[in-house]
């Protein structure tokens, strides 16, 4: 049985979001998720997003993880940290690029190295051409840096609802397929 754990990035996701809409489809057929809100999304300190990701994947025990934006950042910091175990599948939507400068709130998550271990059977990282907080050069270094099956999106921004994605398909494909 599929136990998805998602895990929004700065200031959430909430409808018309994609991860909001991949939430309510993957209940609707029959999935079990898990899609906290993590504490002060507005202005999240690492360390508290952190211990909360870590307790949720111990008491909910996921063997799919979904990541967007900050969340990415926040798995990357608990693969570079901690050993999880049991995970099938690993998404990753749209990270930010390691070095994040000018974002007063989420400066606590900032740098952040790329994992060496995914810690995952399968994972795909999706990403924009035009995305505002990893441009397609800095992309080049995530991609090379992770070693997983890529998608490129044209025209994408962030891969957030204000790009439009609030129905996303193929994430829902990904993770059922």
């Amino acid at each position: 049985m599929l136990r998805v754990l998602i895990l929004h990035g700065w200031e959430g996701s909430p409808q018309p979001h994609w991860q909001d809409w991949l939430a309510k489809k993957l209940k609707q057929n029959g999935v079990v998720v898990s899609f906290p809100e993590l504490p002060s999304m507005f202005f999240p300190k690492k360390d508290v997003w952190i211990s909360t990701v870590l307790k949720e994947v111990e008491n909910f025990k996921p063997n799919v993880v979904v990541c967007h934006s900050l969340g990415c950042t926040t798995w990357f910091h608990i693969l570079n940290n901690h050993k999880v175990e049991g995970i099938e599948k690993l998404l990753l939507v749209a990270p930010p690029k390691n070095n994040l400068e000018g974002y007063e709130d989420i400066a606590s998550f900032f740098p952040c190295q790329l994992p060496s271990d995914i810690q995952a059977k399968k994972a795909l990282l999706v990403l924009s051409d035009d995305d505002k907080y990893l441009s397609m050069k800095e992309a080049k270094a995530v991609i090379d840096g992770l070693k997983i099956k890529t998608k490129i999106l044209h025209d994408a921004g962030h891969i957030n609802s204000d790009s439009g994605y609030g129905p996303f398909e193929y994430a829902y494909e990904w993770i059922v397929g």
